[in-house]
């Protein structure tokens, strides 16, 4: 009984790695497929930081994206005000120095990597290097990633995913980061596109000898498509 079960295994292995690589080619060509310069939307994002020994200390800042404007990225307000200009020079760098666009065709970079298929849900082990853009820090053979699968529609597309830091590691000298996670939704607007609904990410670490925790929660809403 044991030997069977094994070759049961083993065969079994082998169709989920064959059918695995067919469905993320599919779900890795949709994600490609929708193009930032075609959407426009707002993000608000609830910004908190725990120093160690400190009180939590929040910000709340609203943007807009508009890839028919100049500059795509606008600062709307940040605490219900109007934003400062330290805040929008601050806001202009941090976008300037961003490679892409969020949205659900950031997707389509890890889709298509080594996973393995359990019912509707692909798990990543590592990805490859330069898969993720966070800037100076090279993370990504370090992350698991769990992506849920939504079939309820014509076609297939990814509705969660979380990625997390299975061990701690340095971003320079000066900094380290002990945990990390990155809690994203989808969904589809009525035309059927497939767009970010929210997206939390928390890091535990320190820099410069200072301990704490950054948890910055983004809701996506106003979405407006482009021709």
């Amino acid at each position: 009984m044991k030997k069977l079960y094994v070759a049961f295994v083993g065969l079994a292995a082998l169709f989920l790695t064959a059918f695995t690589t067919t469905l993320q080619t599919q779900l890795a060509s949709d994600a490609a497929s929708w193009s930032p310069d075609t959407l426009a939307f707002i993000t608000t994002t609830r910004l908190t930081e725990q120093r160690k020994n400190k009180p939590p200390e929040t910000n709340v800042f609203v943007e807009r994206y508009d890839p028919s404007a100049q500059p795509s990225w606008t600062l709307v307000s940040v605490d219900g005000a109007p934003p400062s200009k330290k805040d929008v020079k601050r806001a202009q760098k941090r976008h300037k120095d961003r490679k892409s666009v969020p949205g659900y065709h950031r997707n389509a970079k890890w889709l298509g990597q080594p996973a393995t298929l359990s019912g509707d849900v692909l798990i990543y082990d590592g990805f490859e290097k330069k898969t993720f853009d966070m800037g100076p820090i090279e993370i990504a053979k370090k992350l698991k990633g769990i992506a849920h699968i939504d079939r309820s529609g014509p076609e297939p597309f990814i509705d969660h995913v979380t990625f997390t830091l299975t061990k701690p590691t340095r971003a320079a000298l000066v900094a380290k980061i002990d945990a990390m996670s990155i809690d994203t939704t989808f969904r589809r607007l009525p035309s059927g596109r497939p767009v970010p609904d929210r997206v939390e990410f928390t890091t535990k670490g320190s820099i410069f000898g200072r301990s704490g925790t950054q948890t910055a929660f983004t809701r996506y809403s106003e979405f407006r498509e482009l021709n």
